[in-house]
């Protein structure tokens, strides 16, 4: 297959680099040796122009003009926002980002797929003047949309009352790698908690974590691993609530060193209030960890409650500060959480992931075949 995927953000890309283009890109590099993959994204700070990189076998063209972020997405949004000409390619992917937004392309020869890694109905945006302009947008997209893919079941609930001419769909999780379930994890003395991912509060629900891990004076550190447009308001609230001494930030974690931080935390604390499946929440089983999450969706399904974790009310600092209390007295639960997770997210690999995207595309350009071909 000639895939080509019209996404803005990227792995190294610092003003998009989160869980959709993780996700995506671990798909996309085992895919590689046997497709050949492309991917229109956006540029970097400071570049003005179209630039072409690889990465682990898959092509990166930059595209658009602007030297921020905001110019940055602008141009990427009205250079891919009206159908192109996709002769040479045999499917299109459209993974949305409601901040450069690109309209399904409507190629006859060509099936599109469009991609949801969150529930955007609901989500309020942090640019309230676009809002109304991208969920129009957005709910244009999967009015048209006969192929969908999203990260979690309840992101495909919500958007299918939009999509009314869906043929086919695809539910595809984040994942961790498969090598990392082939070993003991190493765990080291659970002498901290751990919240790691961007920093956002308002979709992350950082506030609600530092003021439940207050209220549950519990003694043991709380790390802080991530990076985002939030830092500064992050040290400062953990200032104001007096945990200098108690709460530590490391800054952006990959790789080993994020595994490392996993395997020797006592629990990771997701307290989201939106999320659209929680990668780390994956990774955290991977290493055999328990996760307090909230009930929002995607959480919901990456955590079993009371198997895998313990998920709590979103924005309920009494019941988060009380779970955070258990889990540090409960060692039995610890371990049973643990060990119920790690078994659970064997089904999760990438690999796996990969295989089932590979599956859906080659079903995908079928239909669209059998159809094209009928008129």
């Amino acid at each position: 297959m000639k895939i080509l995927s019209l996404q803005y953000g990227n792995i190294i890309n610092p003003y998009s680099h989160g869980g959709l283009a993780h996700a995506l890109h671990e798909s996309f590099k085992r895919l590689a040796a046997r497709h050949d993959i492309t991917c229109f994204t956006g540029l970097l700070p400071g570049e003005t122009h179209s630039r072409q990189m690889e990465i682990d076998g898959v092509k990166y063209i930059r595209v658009g003009k602007g030297n921020n972020k905001y110019l940055n997405r602008l141009s990427f949004s009205l250079t891919n926002l009206f159908s192109r000409s996709f002769t040479g390619y045999d499917i299109v992917l459209v993974p949305w980002d409601r901040y450069a937004p690109v309209l399904v392309p409507s190629a006859p020869h060509c099936p599109t797929v469009l991609e949801l890694a969150l529930e955007f109905f609901t989500i309020p945006s942090k640019l309230k003047g676009v809002e109304p302009l991208t969920r129009f947008l957005l709910k244009k997209n999967l009015k048209k949309c006969r192929y969908l893919i999203t990260m979690s079941e309840g992101i495909g609930k919500i958007a299918g009352k939009y999509a009314e001419n869906l043929k086919l769909s695809e539910i595809l999780p984040g994942g961790i790698p498969g090598e990392i379930l082939q070993n003991t994890p190493e765990t080291g003395n659970e002498d901290y908690l751990l919240y790691i991912g961007r920093l956002d509060i308002s979709h992350k629900g950082i506030d609600i974590l530092l003021e439940s891990y207050k209220a549950a004076n519990v003694n043991l550190p709380l790390v802080i691993a991530g990076d985002g447009i939030d830092k500064l308001k992050v040290e400062k609230l953990i200032g104001k609530l007096g945990l200098n001494k108690k709460v530590k930030t490391v800054g952006w974690v990959r790789g080993k060193e994020k595994y490392r931080l996993i395997g020797n935390c006592l629990a990771v604390c997701i307290p989201s209030r939106v999320e659209g499946w929680g990668i780390v929440a994956t990774e955290a089983a991977a290493m055999g960890k328990p996760v307090i999450g909230t009930k929002v969706v995607g959480l919901e399904e990456s955590i079993l409650d009371g198997k895998t974790g313990i998920l709590v009310p979103k924005e309920d600092v009494t019941e988060f500060s009380k779970t955070i209390k258990i889990m540090v007295q409960n060692k039995e639960l610890r371990t049973r959480l643990g060990k119920h997770a790690r078994e659970n997210v064997r089904q999760y690999t990438w690999e796996k992931i990969a295989a089932k995207r590979e599956l859906f595309f080659h079903k995908v350009i079928e239909d669209m075949d059998k159809n094209y071909k009928n008129r």
